[in-house]
């Protein structure tokens, strides 16, 4: 993401519809899996929103970010972020028991290789949390907008995934009650489609959104893509 972007996303990441129902996803997954003792690695943490979010609810967060700008914000918000390439991670192997990468993925030509990193920096058995945006027939001016490489399908993101030696738990997707809204929207806008809405509308939007995380992990097409497991011996084969 070019700078103007990334300032963007700080003004808009407390309010609007789309961080808040990321940061619901990521809380919801949170607390049915994680203990909060686990030691947690924010990778590509832009303006460090979800780093925030995770030292709220307790964890002890290392935050990483490339952006020179993302690394501004984040010191000037209090937060001691390290600037590094998430494909050469300045750590240790088996650093950290869990590992947060949330739409970094699409920005980075060489994914496989920040999928490597990510399973080098976990310990054994730590777990991971990936997402990314789902679907190249979705693909708009928002995602060149946004400087994303590529949509995912899930069959793509399991390859890079698997690739790594990485054990994959599950894999679902969100957004999916908006999708036809978002696919209508995106063939009729320039630009990226993170902007200030209506009071109104944006609350609308955030309960549609809400009302996702009363089924079970949506297995059909979205247009977010998640997907979770650990690092592990013992590698699952999931359909594609």
């Amino acid at each position: 993401m070019d700078d103007l972007e990334i300032e963007q996303l700080d003004r808009l990441e407390s309010s609007h519809f789309w961080y808040r129902a990321r940061k619901d996803q990521l809380s919801n997954w949170l607390l049915n899996t994680q203990p909060k003792s686990r030691n947690v690695l924010d990778l590509g943490s832009a303006t460090g929103g979800n780093t925030l979010h995770l030292l709220s609810m307790g964890y002890r967060v290392t935050s990483v970010e490339y952006s020179e700008i993302g690394v501004s914000i984040q010191r000037k918000k209090g937060l001691p972020v390290i600037r590094a390439d998430a494909r050469c991670l300045p750590f240790k192997d088996e650093s950290f028991d869990l590992v947060i990468c949330l739409d970094v993925l699409e920005h980075i030509v060489e994914d496989y290789r920040v999928a490597d990193e990510i399973y080098r920096v976990l310990a054994p058995d730590g777990t991971f949390l990936i997402s990314v945006p789902e679907d190249p027939a979705l693909w708009s001016d928002h995602d060149v907008s946004v400087n994303h490489v590529r949509r995912y399908l899930k069959s793509d993101l399991i390859d890079v995934i698997q690739a790594s030696k990485l054990s994959i738990h599950q894999i679902w997707s969100t957004l999916f009650l908006l999708r036809p809204l978002i696919l209508v929207a995106r063939k009729f806008t320039k630009g990226s489609n993170l902007k200030k809405l209506n009071v109104i509308v944006n609350l609308i939007l955030l309960a549609i959104c809400k009302l996702e995380l009363v089924f079970p992990k949506f297995r059909g097409k979205g247009v977010t893509l998640w997907i979770s497991g650990q690092k592990s011996s013992h590698l699952n084969k999931v359909k594609k």
